[in-house]
């Protein structure tokens, strides 16, 4: 398949997009059974440049979503993760995991709290609070 198309597999996935030699290639759309939802920039079949990640309900992180820049697939460089219950990290990813080399941003509006990686409190805490697995003492991050 060349040029633009939809392809329905077998297991229920849809993809609705440009394709090259068969594979998903340049701007389209991927549903998956699960009701994950990628929508963005392909390349030989993986998900390569600026997108749009949203995880379906029987996934690790149903209703989170990211949006960035992808490389091989994976969530690579400058990304935001905008968690279902209102929490965000933007910061760096290197080959689909969080780098902890650059600083980063969280946000936690559920508790009122701005940190971020480098032990920088942009609003009151506690002298110590675990969120997100991550346990903050005086406003610094401990990862």
């Amino acid at each position: 398949m060349h040029g633009q198309g939809r392809h329905e597999y077998a297991n229920g996935d849809v993809y609705e997009g440009n394709f090259d030699n068969g594979e998903h290639h340049g701007y389209g759309v991927h549903l998956r059974k699960d009701g994950t939802r990628y929508e963005g920039q392909w390349k030989d079949g993986q998900r390569e440049g600026t997108g749009t990640l949203i995880w379906g309900s029987g996934t690790k992180w149903p209703g989170d979503k990211y949006v960035s820049s992808f490389a091989n697939g994976e969530m690579h460089g400058q990304g935001r993760h905008e968690y279902a219950n209102g929490d965000v990290y933007e910061g760096n990813y290197v080959e689909g995991e969080r780098s902890v080399t650059q600083v980063a941003k969280y946000t936690f509006p559920g508790i009122g709290l701005d940190a971020d990686s480098n032990g920088e409190n942009h609003r009151s805490l506690a002298d110590s609070q675990k969120v997100m697995g991550k346990t903050f003492l005086r406003g610094k991050a401990r990862f």
